[in-house]
């Protein structure tokens, strides 16, 4: 090469600076990019982008890998319309003292963002709205004359393996006198992943893109074959969820906590036609054969039209205030259907409730 050809000092000065250049002018846009996105996505309604901040605000890495994430104690963060608050153990839920307050009977609820409350307030979430009608009026067979107490460990995007787990980690600490297990259909996809790295936890901007790109790609079936094909035989979420429900009968019978497994509904379609029948009996099956009573909510939302009216919003089909109120009030009923069986369970614990009972007279 002759050095004709070669660039000069000042060549390399020229490009130099037409690369910083570049990168400043790439750094601000990006920097006003994420400005205007957060502004955008402040307070808003937007499914993924309020995921997204649930994710990188209120949840963190489990020290338990099988467990993947779990809530933040003591978090704070305005998500889907709605103040979500963590108390000092990550529940959404006020501060509850795992040492049982005498003449208190404890009910731990587990489940995903269904039971959490996604998109609702925490004051009208179905552990809580239970919580009040236990306390109104107990049902027929359960003891009276005690303190009620719901408490919520539902976290999003948990599976039943994951919600079995927290129970063994966090929830026993709380000494339960029952433990309710909301199923939703989706409980059976497989544990997901944890996605890390700067831009995905910290970035609107990046989040953003990476979730319209998502939306970009060509579908691959419908909802309903989604759902449908979690329930194969070979499927691992699905072989996952049938030991997790072992497991669950397993902790039930060694500590005498009674547990029932409630089915809450998809919100798609309420009518005869409701699609996912015949994976509500499958579970009963498998519910019967380890010896847990499973009650499936579906009755109590049945006929309701238009379905879309119990959603949190026109794009989320989450079931929103009025649709946990019909969860609670359908857990109330069963529990006196199941009232007998509930205490024969925890006969064990009985005398310590009673006790409890006698003190506060």
């Amino acid at each position: 090469m002759s050095d004709a050809s070669m660039p000069t000092t000042g060549g390399l000065k020229r490009i130099a600076a037409n690369l910083a250049a570049i990168c400043i002018s790439l750094a601000v846009a990006f920097g006003l990019g994420e400005v205007v996105v957060r502004v955008a996505f402040h307070g808003s309604m937007d499914f993924d982008m309020e995921m997204w901040k649930y994710a990188t605000q209120i949840k963190i890495p489990s020290d338990d890998p099988r467990v993947v994430h779990e809530h933040r104690p003591n978090g704070r963060a305005f998500l889907m319309g709605v103040e979500v608050t963590t108390n000092s153990s990550g529940l959404r839920d006020g501060e509850r003292a795992k040492l049982k307050p005498p003449g208190t009977y404890r009910i731990v609820a587990l489940g995903d963002s269904i039971t959490m409350g996604w998109g609702v307030q925490q004051d009208m979430t179905f552990p809580t709205q239970l919580e009040r009608m236990l306390n109104a009026q107990p049902p027929k067979g359960f003891p009276k004359g005690l303190s009620y107490e719901v408490l919520n460990l539902g976290v999003g995007n948990y599976n039943t393996a994951q919600e079995v787990m927290r129970l063994r980690s966090l929830g026993l600490a709380f000494d339960p006198d029952l433990i309710i297990l909301g199923y939703f259909i989706n409980d059976a996809e497989p544990t997901p992943k944890p996605s890390r790295g700067f831009l995905i936890e910290h970035s609107y901007l990046f989040a953003f893109a990476v979730s319209r790109m998502r939306l970009l790609k060509p579908g691959t079936g419908t909802y309903l074959d989604y759902y449908r094909g979690l329930y194969g035989d070979d499927q691992p979420g699905w072989q996952a969820t049938q030991a997790a429900l072992r497991d669950l009968a397993s902790i039930s019978r060694e500590r005498s906590i009674p547990a029932v497994i409630f089915i809450i509904p998809e919100m798609h379609e309420l009518g005869d036609r409701y699609p996912f029948a015949g994976i509500h009996r499958r579970l009963e099956q498998v519910a019967a054969e380890i010896g847990l009573p499973a009650v499936d909510l579906f009755p109590a939302f049945k006929g309701r039209k238009p379905e879309s009216a119990l959603w949190v919003s026109s794009l989320d089909a989450h079931h929103n205030a009025e649709a946990q109120g019909l969860l609670a009030k359908g857990i109330h009923g069963a529990l006196e259907t199941y009232a007998a069986q509930i205490q024969d369970r925890g006969a064990v614990r009985r005398p310590i409730a009673r006790g409890a009972a006698a003190s506060r007279r």
